[in-house]
């Protein structure tokens, strides 16, 4: 493989995960505007709800992937896709029978 494709293969790699980044970035944003409007509301109830429904999405998909997923670079693109479905209001579907091995890091 020549130097400049393996430097095309490492870039579309970063570009991948940089997308990952803004997506997760873009859903965070949404949800801080949400908890703002809810805080300014004075509807503590719903707040509380909306709150508590956010850290147990997150923390069930985090674990899932977490548990599923041993390879680093691997598993925080999949949180990406995962934020990704959500911000466009699709469902990001996994399933795994086995456990992901570490990939080796290409030299």
């Amino acid at each position: 493989m020549s130097e400049v494709s393996k430097l095309a293969e490492e870039l579309t790699g970063v570009n991948r995960y940089v997308e990952a980044l803004r997506s997760s970035a873009h859903e965070f944003l949404n949800k801080l505007h949400v908890i703002n409007g809810l805080a300014r509301s004075d509807n503590r109830q719903v707040l509380a709800e909306y709150l508590a429904d956010i850290i147990n999405e997150n923390q069930q998909e985090l674990e899932f992937i977490d548990d599923a997923i041993k390879d680093p670079i691997l598993a925080a693109f999949l949180t990406g896709k995962f934020s990704r479905a959500r911000e466009l209001g699709s469902i990001c579907l996994l399933i795994s029978t086995k456990l992901f091995p570490i990939f080796p890091t290409r030299k």
